[in-house]
């Protein structure tokens, strides 16, 4: 038992690390500069679609298979990225909503956000981040 606490605290500390590697951006006209992971994670399961100001969220996401887009559901979404998969495509094959648009490579997220009014995406961070901003995540404690 005290192994498996051990391991799981380890775990628990390496993934608040790894967090802090991820940035969220958004296109400047989002009314916001910080989201709680669990607006974070409503907003990427799709259960949150309209910002504070009523406009439409536009999600971005990078492949399923993508280093970093399961780096940042792991570590700052605390999901493993086969469960947004399934979320996403429930969503689109019952008809009740659409799942997020994928780009190719982080500077073509950084693009796009840019570009897209209401746009929310992620990068590592260590990227140009230009002509977007970068959200602060309040994580739970």
């Amino acid at each position: 038992m005290r192994h498996r606490v051990a391991i799981f605290i380890t775990a628990t500390l390496l993934a608040a690390g790894n967090s802090q590697a991820m940035e969220v951006i958004t296109n400047t006209s989002v009314p916001v500069s910080e989201l709680s992971q669990l607006e974070l994670r409503a907003i990427y399961t799709m259960r949150l679609d309209r910002w504070s100001s009523g406009s439409e969220i536009r999600v971005f996401v990078l492949p399923q298979k993508d280093e970093r887009h399961q780096e940042f559901a792991k570590t700052v979404l605390q999901a493993l990225p086969h469960q947004l998969q399934a979320v996403w495509y429930r969503l689109v094959y019952s008809g009740m909503g659409s799942a997020p648009t994928e780009v190719k490579s982080e500077q073509e997220m950084i693009e796009r956000v840019s570009e897209t009014p209401g746009a929310i995406g992620y990068v590592g961070k260590g990227n140009n981040v230009t002509n977007v901003q970068v959200i602060k995540i309040e994580t739970s404690s």
